[in-house]
């Protein structure tokens, strides 16, 4: 006798928007599993905690103290390409001397050994094109084996974190609760008020008055009555439908038919309201 399959539990993961040299994007396109949503330049002088050039690391190389990392100070940042260096990593590869950083210190503009010998145009050159040589990329969630969550040791401590803040008391309790689903009470302000963060929140609006292309016309800038065929549901059997669903009696849906109907339009085409044609002749 086969044994059934046993079946791979998986988990979504959700990425943060990636930050990447123009040149590269063809390699993440080149990769099936990642479905790319939205691609966006960013310059290099707006990177916040951009990493070194030469290890990648966006941390400090020197202050550690008890409460963390400080704010970096052995980060220097390129006046000609933006691009920004460790103190120490600089070190390494020999391009200085723990002697010359008192007279780097003291420089208002300061190049790294890349632009150094450029001259004043070329390093005006470099600056401009730092400004459109990095995208801001953002790409659909995928599904991963759970195995992978063992796969770093901080990998699962952050996970918890994460679960741990969406349980959190919410950070706008002074909210209505229509608001806090992201429903806005003002007529002239739709904007999503939630906790989901800053980044859903001026993307997502709600229209509280969505058009309904089934009925709804172009904006005529007057009431006006149209008597047009329009789609209606219909229950058959309401009258005799049994209050508990089971096994007896089952669940049916709306019948779809088409009708005649008298559609009253706002100015801005927005259908408010049907009556039968007959009724309206009737009024009129």
């Amino acid at each position: 006798m086969k044994q059934k399959p046993k079946t791979k539990s998986s988990t979504s993961h959700h990425y943060e928007p990636l930050i990447i040299e123009k040149w590269a994007l063809r390699l993440l396109k080149a990769d099936k599993n990642r479905t790319i949503i939205s691609t966006e330049p960013i310059s290099r002088i707006d990177v916040e905690d951009a990493g070194c050039e030469i290890c990648c690391d966006p941390g400090t190389r020197e202050e550690h103290t008890e409460q963390g990392n400080l704010p970096t100070t052995d980060m220097y940042q390129c006046s000609a390409c933006n691009r920004t260096y460790h103190w120490s990593c600089l070190k390494q590869l020999q391009c200085y001397k723990e002697e010359d950083r008192i007279n780097i210190d003291a420089q208002s503009d300061w190049s790294c050994p890349a632009c150094h010998d450029l001259f004043l145009d070329k390093k005006e050159a470099r600056s401009h094109a730092s400004q459109h040589e990095l995208l801001n990329v953002t790409w659909s969630p995928t599904w991963e084996p759970k195995e992978l969550l063992h796969s770093w040791a901080s990998f699962r401590q952050m996970i918890q974190i994460y679960e741990a803040r969406q349980i959190a008391p919410p950070l706008d309790e002074g909210l209505d609760n229509l608001e806090r689903q992201g429903f806005c009470t003002s007529i002239n302000h739709s904007r999503w008020k939630s906790t989901q963060g800053k980044e859903i929140r001026s993307k997502a609006c709600f229209d509280m008055q969505p058009t309904n292309p089934h009925v709804d016309i172009t904006s005529t800038g007057h009431y006006e009555v149209w008597i047009r065929a329009v789609d209606l549901f219909k229950d058959d059997i309401a009258q005799n439908r049994s209050p508990m669903i089971n096994a007896t009696h089952k669940a049916s849906l709306p019948k779809l038919y088409e009708a005649r109907a008298a559609c009253i339009y706002k100015p801005d085409g927005k259908c408010i309201g049907m009556m039968t044609p007959e009724r309206f002749h009737l009024l009129r």
